[in-house]
């Protein structure tokens, strides 16, 4: 679907689940720890501990032969933004991606539930002094999770997610229009 922001064209991909797992081969995957071998490997394995060895690889053999169609469709133009926006609970918040961090700022330390990760040092620079939380993920710490950001690092593409409590939609609104505008 096209949308115009008002600065340009640009992609917008809705995904609307229940649930932050999709059905996958009988078994369920987390959409966001698929885009790295390693990654979805071990995410099989956790939502699947019933599966056998050779249903893991069956499983992480198809989304290996079909990674770079859908990313090749997530690719924004050389030096365009791709922002994600995701949905968080179960105690999920900032606390959880500082220790893995290249740098962090608490500009709302009392909604720590609604932060955003950034890539790219220049952006990060761009938003650290706004009124949201942030961290910078450049050169993100621990085992590849296969996430979207992790594979915007290797890639070298500008990438924001925006995080926000579940249910917290006019939060989310605000900053991707905070973002939108600072970031363009």
């Amino acid at each position: 679907m096209a949308v115009d922001g008002g600065s340009g064209f640009g992609i917008a991909y809705i995904i609307q689940n229940p649930t932050r797992t999709i059905a996958f081969r009988g078994g369920e995957l987390d959409p966001n720890r698929m885009f790295s071998h390693i990654g979805a490997e071990a995410n099989l394995r956790k939502l699947n501990p019933a599966w056998s060895e050779k249903q893991i690889a069956q499983g992480v053999r198809y989304l290996d032969d079909h990674r770079n169609q859908l990313v090749n469709r997530l690719i924004p133009p050389k030096g365009g933004l791709v922002i994600a926006m995701h949905n968080n609970s179960r105690g999920y918040d900032i606390q959880a991606e500082i220790p893995i961090s290249d740098a962090h700022v608490l500009n709302d330390p009392s909604n720590p539930n609604d932060f955003g990760l950034v890539v790219n040092p220049e952006d990060f620079a761009l938003v650290k002094d706004g009124p949201y939380n942030m961290v910078l993920q450049a050169n993100p710490r621990g085992p590849d999770d296969g996430s979207l950001s992790r594979l915007a690092v290797k890639l070298g593409i500008r990438y924001v997610n925006l995080e926000a409590k579940l249910g917290n939609l006019e939060k989310q609104r605000a900053m991707l229009n905070w973002i939108e505008q600072r970031l363009s």
